[in-house]
C-alpha cells in the first residue's frame, strides 16, 4: 500500500512539474520581430488590400474597434477593415513599445498614427495585441485599439 501511494505521489509531482514548467519560463523579448510584422501590416493597410491584411490574423481572431462591437473571425475582420482602408490614409505607423512572448502566445503594447494626404495627422492612439504562433508564424489573435484624440467639447450655451 505504501509503495502504491508513493508511486501515485511521484506521478502527481512529475505531472505538476511538467504542467507548470511552461508557466515558469521567463518571457522573451520579441519587440524587433513584432515591429517587422507591424511594418508589413502598415504597408498592407495603406495598399488597401483587406484580404492580405486579414491573413495577418488567426482564423479565430477578435478585433475590438473603437465605438463598435467585437468583430470575430478573419473573414469578418476583412469585411470590417475594407472601408477603413479605403478612407485615403496615406501613411499608417505602428510603433511597438514592448512585445514579449511565452510559448506560443505573446503580448504587444504599441502606439499608432494615421496620416492623410499632405502628411496631415488624422488620428493617433494606443493598442494592445495578443499574438499567437500558428504554424511557426506570429498572427494577431486579439487586437484592441483606441484613439488618444480628445472628444470635441460641446459648445457652451451662454
Amino acid at each position: 500500500m505504501k509503495r502504491k501511494t508513493f508511486i501515485y505521489g511521484l506521478a502527481a509531482l512529475l505531472l505538476s512539474s511538467i504542467t507548470f514548467a511552461g508557466y515558469a519560463s521567463k518571457p522573451k523579448d520579441i519587440t524587433g520581430e513584432i515591429q517587422k510584422l507591424n511594418d508589413k501590416f502598415s504597408q498592407i493597410f495603406v495598399s488597401g488590400d483587406a484580404h492580405a491584411l486579414s491573413m495577418l490574423y488567426t482564423k479565430d481572431a477578435k478585433l475590438f474597434p473603437v465605438n463598435a462591437d467585437v468583430i470575430q473571425g478573419r473573414e469578418t475582420i476583412e469585411k470590417a477593415m475594407a472601408p477603413m482602408m479605403s478612407m485615403g490614409i496615406k501613411k499608417y505607423i505602428l510603433k511597438t513599445v514592448e512585445a514579449k512572448s511565452c510559448g506560443n502566445l505573446a503580448y504587444e503594447e504599441g502606439r499608432y498614427e494615421a496620416y492623410m494626404e499632405g502628411n496631415r495627422l488624422i488620428d493617433q492612439g494606443k493598442y494592445l495585441v495578443i499574438w499567437k504562433k500558428v504554424d511557426g508564424q506570429w498572427k494577431i489573435f486579439r487586437d484592441i485599439y483606441n484613439t488618444s484624440v480628445p472628444l470635441p467639447q460641446p459648445e457652451s450655451k451662454e
